[in-house]
C-alpha cells in the first residue's frame, strides 16, 4: 500500500554548480562487460553514518573512504561524498542490480526518464519516495539496471508537456490518485475517459503532467534561536479528518511462544503480551469513534523458525498494516512480502535492522542509534550553546558514551562553541569543578559515563557544590537510561536542574498516564512491567496513532504521518523518508527536564 504524493513538472531546478553532474564511466575505468566502477555523489543527511551510507547503495565503508581519501569512520552532515557506482548483471534471476543517479541542475523528471531510456511512471515505481520535496538538486535516485534501455539517448515517445502512463496498485480512487499526482479530476478524465472502469490493481492509466516548478530549496540547517515545543501529548495530524475507511485491517505478528515450555514462554513473551495488551485498548478506543479495526494476531515462535507459513494464509490478503514481527529473520521474510504485496510493515522494536534503507513499506518506530544521537546532539546545541558547558571525565576509564560524546564535542567544535573538559582521578576530585565554571552563565555538566555505580558518586559532589556554591548555576545533562534510576536519585536530578535525552518518557502523573494505567488494570488485572520503555505504552501509542491515520486519510497511511508530530502518552512520532526507495524512520526525541522548581517537563525536538 503507497500512498506518496507526487509533484511531476517540467520547468528546470536552477543552480550553477556542475559539479552535482551524474559522473560517467572512462575506458579506464572499465573493467568488462559486466561490471564497471565509477561514482556518484550523496550529500551526507543528518543521522547518517558512513556505514549505513554504504548499506544504502550497496558498496563497502573501505570503498567510500578510499574513494574520499577519508580515515575517519564518521563524516560531517553536509558533506558532500562520492559513492562507488558498481553495476553488474546478477547472477541470480530474481536478484535486482541498481544503478544511481544524483540529480543535477536543470534536470527534470522527464529528462532524467529519457536518459536511461526509462518512463517517468518506472522512476516512479522505483523510487517510491519521490516527491516535489525529493527531487531536487543532489539528491539521488535508485535505477533497476534490467529496466534500463541500451541506448540511453533515445527519445522518450511520450510529449513532455502531455502524460506519461501510471499503473493502479491495491486500494486507489480516481481521488488518491489526483490527489497524489496534484491533478484535478477533469484532466484525469479528460485523458482517461473511461476511468470510472477501469480503477482496478494493475490497471494502467495516463497521468497529466502538472505544469509547475518541481523542486522546493530545502532550507539551510541555520543556526537560530527558533523556539523549542514543549510536549503535551497531540491528536494525530488527521485528528480533524473524518473517517475515510470504516475498517482498517492490521496484523499483528509477535513472538508469544505459545509453542514453548510454560515457564520459558512466560519469561520470554510477557513483554510482547503486553504490548498486544495495549494495541487492544487502543483498538478499543478507536471504536469509540467509529474506527473499526480488523486485527489478526499470529504467535510467529523463536527466532529459529520461519513466518511463511503465515505470510501464505488467507488472513493476509488485503492486509493494510503488519506490526511486527521482531526476530530480524523474521522481519526479512515480512519485509519482502510487504513489498511484493505493497503493504506497510511496522518494525516497531528493533533499532538495528536495516530494511529500512532500502525498502519503501517499512516505517521504523525506536530511532537507530545514529539517528537518535544526531538528534539529540542537535537539541543540546539550540538550547545550551550559549551556556557554560563542561565535560567530567575519569581519567584512564574508558566511557560507556564514547561515541556519543565524541559526537556531541566534534559538533561543537564544528559550530564553534567553546567547552571544558574536567578530568579527574576519581569523583572525590570534583570539589574543585568551579574552576572550570562561569558565574555569569548557566553551567552544563556533561558526565562521560552514564552507569548507575557511576551516578552514585558523582551526584552528592554535585549536589554539594550546588549547596556551598550558590553563585554557580548548575545543569547537568545525562542519558536515557535515567529515567530507570529515578526512585533513587529524583531529589538529586531536581536540585541539579536535570535534563535528559530520550526516545521514550511516560509521566506517571498525567491525567492521560492515569488513564491508560488505570484501563490496563481493569482490563488484565495486573498492573504493566516496571520497564524502560514500557511496551503496553508503546503497544498504545502505536496503535493508536497508525490505526487513526489509516483510518482518517483520503490517500492512505504515510499522507498523514510523513513529517508530521504525535505526542503520544509515551512516545513521539516523526517519520521520515531515509531516501526515495527506502522506508520512513522515526526521528522523534525528547530531553526530559527535571526543573529545580520540581516539576518534569518534556521538550520535544523541533521540527
Amino acid at each position: 500500500m503507497r500512498t506518496i504524493r507526487l509533484f511531476l513538472f517540467i520547468f528546470a531546478l536552477v543552480l550553477t554548480s556542475p559539479t552535482w553532474a551524474q559522473q560517467t564511466p572512462s575506458s579506464k575505468e572499465t573493467k568488462n562487460s559486466k561490471e564497471y566502477y565509477n561514482y556518484f555523489f550523496h550529500t551526507v543527511e543528518r543521522g547518517e553514518t558512513l556505514y549505513s551510507i554504504a548499506t544504502m547503495y550497496g558498496v563497502t565503508v573501505s570503498a567510500i573512504q578510499k574513494l574520499n581519501g577519508i580515515t575517519e569512520n564518521s563524516v560531517k552532515t553536509g558533506t558532500r561524498i562520492k559513492i562507488p557506482q558498481t553495476v553488474s548483471v546478477p547472477d541470480a534471476p530474481r536478484k535486482k542490480s541498481y544503478q544511481y543517479h544524483t540529480i543535477a541542475a536543470g534536470e527534470t523528471l522527464f529528462a532524467v526518464a529519457r536518459k536511461y531510456g526509462l518512463t517517468v511512471n518506472d522512476l516512479i515505481e522505483m523510487n517510491p519516495g519521490l516527491t516535489s520535496e525529493t527531487f531536487q538538486i543532489g539528491k539521488v535516485l535508485r535505477l533497476d539496471v534490467s529496466l534500463i534501455k541500451k541506448s540511453q539517448t533515445q527519445t522518450n515517445a511520450e510529449p513532455e508537456d502531455k502524460f506519461f502512463e501510471y499503473t493502479l496498485h491495491k486500494n486507489e480512487s480516481i481521488f488518491s490518485i489526483c490527489r497524489k499526482f496534484n491533478v484535478s479530476t477533469d484532466s484525469l478524465t479528460m485523458l482517461n475517459p473511461d476511468i470510472a472502469k477501469r480503477i482496478q490493481e494493475g490497471g494502467i492509466i495516463k497521468i497529466p503532467i502538472a505544469k509547475q516548478a518541481l523542486a522546493k530549496k530545502e532550507k539551510p540547517d541555520e543556526e537560530t534561536d527558533e523556539p523549542i515545543s514543549t510536549g503535551k501529548p497531540d491528536e494525530p495530524a488527521s485528528a480533524t479528518e473524518e473517517v475515510v475507511n470504516q475498517k482498517v485491517k492490521v496484523a499483528l505478528l509477535l513472538p508469544f511462544l505459545l509453542d514453548a515450555p510454560a515457564e520459558e514462554g512466560a519469561k520470554q513473551s510477557r513483554r510482547f503480551v503486553e504490548y498486544y495488551e495495549g494495541l487492544l485498548l487502543s483498538v478499543e478506543k478507536l471504536k469509540m469513534s467509529g474506527i473499526s479495526i480488523d486485527l489478526h494476531v499470529f504467535d510467529t515462535g523463536s527466532e529459529s523458525k520461519s513466518i511463511a507459513r503465515i505470510l501464505k494464509t488467507p488472513e493476509m490478503d488485503d492486509m493494510q498494516l503488519i506490526i511486527g514481527p521482531v526476530y530480524n529473520a523474521h522481519i526479512a521474510e515480512a519485509a519482502r512480502f510487504a513489498k511484493e504485496n505493497h503493504i506497510t510493515l511496522v518494525i516497531p522494536f528493533t533499532s538495528k535492522n536495516e530494511e529500512v534503507l532500502n525498502n519503501a513499506q517499512i516505517l521504523q518506530i525506536n530511532t537507530p542509534q545514529n539517528y537518535l544521537y544526531s538528534e539529540a546532539i542537535q537539541m543540546f546545541y539550540k538550547k545550551f550553546r550559549k551556556d557554560r558547558i563542561v565535560f567530567i571525565e575519569e581519567k584512564n576509564k574508558p566511557s560507556d558514551k564514547a561515541e556519543f560524546i565524541s559526537l556531541l564535542k566534534t559538533e561543537l567544535k564544528r559550530k564553534s562553541v567553546p567547552f571544558q573538559v574536567f578530568a579527574v582521578e576519581n569523583y572525590d576530585e570534583l570539589d574543585q569543578l568551579s574552576t572550570s565554571l562561569s558565574t555569569d552563565k548557566e553551567n552544563i555538566i556533561i558526565p562521560t559515563s552514564g552507569k548507575t555505580e557511576d551516578l552514585r558518586q558523582y551526584l552528592p559532589a554535585l549536589q554539594s557544590l550546588v549547596i556551598n556554591k550558590p553563585e554557580f548555576r548548575v545543569s547537568l545533562f545525562g542519558y536515557p537510561e535515567w529515567q530507570t534510576f529515578t526512585k533513587d536519585y529524583m531529589e538529586a536530578f531536581y536540585n541539579l536542574n536535570t535534563y535528559i535525552y530520550t526516545s521514550f518518557y511516560a509521566n506517571t502523573t498525567s491525567a492521560e498516564f492515569k488513564e491508560i494505567n488505570s484501563g490496563y488494570k481493569n482490563w488484565f488485572q495486573r498492573e504493566m512491567i516496571n520497564s524502560y520503555p514500557k511496551y503496553g505504552l508503546l503497544g498504545y501509542d502505536t496503535g493508536y496513532y497508525l490505526l487513526k491515520a489509516a483510518a482518517t486519510s483520503q490517500n492512505g497511511l504515510e499522507k498523514n504521518i510523513i513529517q508530521k508530530s504525535f505526542n503520544g502518552i509515551q512516545s513521539g512520532f516523526y517519520f521520515e523518508r531515509v531516501n526515495n526507495w527506502g522506508g520512513l524512520i522515526n526521528k522523534n526525541v525528547y530531553l526530559i527536564h527535571y526543573g529545580r522548581n520540581f516539576e518534569i517537563s518534556k521538550i520535544v525536538s523541533g521540527k
